[in-house]
């Protein structure tokens, strides 16, 4: 685990800070340097493999694990100097392509064992670039094995640098590096995957929440109090349970907003929200529907009496002034409840009675209003939702 983390902070000397971790392209230059940074200590590990097993490794045998080497080391520096992550996948990808195609020339042309190290290019290009390049890559490779055929069958050799007594070694590490570079390719190719996943589940979360919130606020928003509104009805409906519906219109809202601007009408309408928040229950729910107006469905609330009471004490803590630096707004507000299924038993005329009530309420000058009571409802005593 400490390993991994070491390799993850090597990966970020040679990303731009401005690339955030979690973002999509700062992710996505992780992974290339990632997969650069493996393949070069893939290639050192069999470097020194090679150097322990064959002890006469000649002039070209050296010189290609060392240009190999110094290349990603090269593309690893510019990376740093210059932090221009599709240059560096592309430089790569074309350098460590034409070692490999020397390479496979060089041991035997198209009877060398190293054809087949020629399909790491296109993995690595899929891995790094996507897969249009790699196309264009496997392409590319595909018309040079094919140049290899055409010259040997007109009797045209490659050179053959590799001693005989080396071919199987020479095998045996081509499959380890053929198998590790593929490994590396697919890891990262998983990586990135799963990163994109996370990302459009986060993003599918974050707009299904936006469509349903109020952005100023962080209540619900209109949308979602209907369809709320309406499955609590059915269920209501379905399982003979109560609620209340309590709307709230704040008071002389608009000389706020015409005297101290929107921003100042913002911050009203923010603490406002916040302190619904903090006034209602878990089960209750809250939403803004409109510029200034505001409804809370009280969850087994079915008694006038006890309705009545919630809402005002809900009123008069909204009525604390709102400190905007050194103005010191007065709020008020009115409502007006109905309840379910007392007053009504669909979601349409339960808006309507309430609605009308809020605005019995504002002409009357009084907090709260609410429908003429049932003589047969009882009245209950219910201290714990009113301390809630």
């Amino acid at each position: 685990m400490n390993k991994t983390k070491q390799f993850k902070q090597l990966i970020d000397w040679f990303v731009d800070n401005n690339l955030a971790k979690n973002s999509t392209a700062g992710f996505r230059t992780r992974l290339i340097i990632g997969v650069i940074l493996s393949l070069f200590f893939l290639i050192l590990c069999l470097y020194a493999l090679w150097c322990l097993v064959i002890e006469e490794l000649n002039l070209y045998g050296h010189a290609f694990f060392l240009s190999t080497l110094l290349i990603a080391l090269g593309i690893l520096l510019q990376q740093y100097l210059i932090k221009n992550t599709s240059l560096t996948a592309n430089l790569f990808t074309f350098l460590f392509g034409l070692c490999l195609a020397t390479a496979t020339y060089l041991t035997g042309g198209i009877h060398s064992p190293a054809i087949s190290i020629l399909l790491i290019i296109p993995i690595i290009a899929i891995a790094m670039l996507g897969w249009r390049p790699a196309v264009t890559w496997f392409l590319l490779l595909s018309g040079y094995v094919l140049m290899l055929f055409l010259l040997d069958s007109q009797s045209i050799p490659a050179p053959q640098i590799a001693h005989s007594n080396n071919i199987d070694v020479i095998k045996i590490m081509l499959w380890f590096f053929t198998g590790g570079s593929i490994f590396i390719a697919f890891a990262t190719y998983e990586a990135h995957s799963d990163n994109l996943h996370r990302i459009l589940y986060s993003e599918k979360e974050e707009y299904a929440y936006l469509s349903n919130h109020d952005t100023l606020t962080g209540l619900s928003n209109r949308q979602f109090f209907d369809k709320v509104l309406c499955n609590l009805v059915h269920r209501g409906n379905t399982l003979d349970e109560a609620f209340t519906l309590l709307y709230i219109d704040l008071d002389n809202f608009k000389p706020i907003n015409d005297q101290y601007g929107h921003h100042s009408g913002d911050v009203v309408l923010k603490a406002i929200g916040q302190r619904i928040k903090s006034l209602i229950r878990q089960n209750d729910f809250a939403a803004r529907i409109g510029g200034d107006e505001f409804a809370i469905i009280l969850s087994g609330v079915g008694e006038k009496s006890l309705a009545d009471l919630v809402a005002n004490k809900i009123l008069n803590n909204l009525k604390a002034p709102v400190f905007i630096q050194s103005l010191v707004l007065e709020v008020s507000a009115s409502g007006g409840v109905a309840l379910f299924p007392l007053d009504a038993d669909s979601a349409e005329e339960l808006v309507k009675k309430a609605d009308l009530a809020m605005y019995k309420a504002k002409q009357e000058l009084k907090d709260v209003n609410s429908p003429a009571p049932d003589k047969d409802t009882p009245v209950m005593q219910t201290e714990a939702l009113l301390n809630s």
